[in-house]
């Protein structure tokens, strides 16, 4: 079902961007990057990443750079461009940061959390992740607390 929705979005992120509303492409964005991350497959948003690349840069909003920083990311990761994620997801980072809230906030946090993790460099992850889990359960976001857990590395039990 996420290729059906990926496609719908693609439909309209064209649609809106014929009409130059870009303030709505953020939305779309969001939900594309956190449908996909709760789904388990962020680099299905690859065609929104490449349509988002079109979005001209004096539409960029902070909240369009947050989500279209992690839609570049997630392309960038699934195609083993470690830089390309890196720089992504810091650019999505500071701009979520400077947003101030914790709703636009945690999932890039997760998201780069969860790319940190498959990278092997899961000690660089852990205050992301906490960070992240810290906000979700103020929201009481199970869905998203649980996506935590899942992406977490297994942690040794000293003895």
């Amino acid at each position: 079902r996420l290729a059906g929705a990926i496609a719908e979005f693609e439909h309209a992120w064209d649609a809106i961007a014929a009409t130059e509303t870009w303030g709505f492409l953020a939305g779309l964005a969001e939900w594309a990057a956190n449908g996909a991350a709760l789904l388990g497959d962020p680099a299905a948003t690859a065609p929104l990443a490449d349509r988002w690349e079109a979005v001209p840069r004096s539409a960029h909003t902070r909240m369009l750079r947050t989500h279209g920083g992690r839609l570049l990311a997630a392309r960038a990761a699934a195609a083993g461009d470690e830089d390309a994620a890196a720089d992504a997801f810091a650019d999505a980072l500071a701009a979520a940061r400077s947003l101030g809230r914790a709703g636009q906030l945690a999932p890039v946090l997760t998201d780069y959390g969860a790319w940190l993790v498959g990278c092997g460099r899961a000690e660089e992850a852990g205050p992301l992740l906490d960070e992240a889990r810290e906000m979700f359960e103020r929201m009481g976001a199970r869905r998203w607390l649980e996506h935590i857990d899942a992406v977490r590395a297994p942690r040794a039990v000293s003895a």
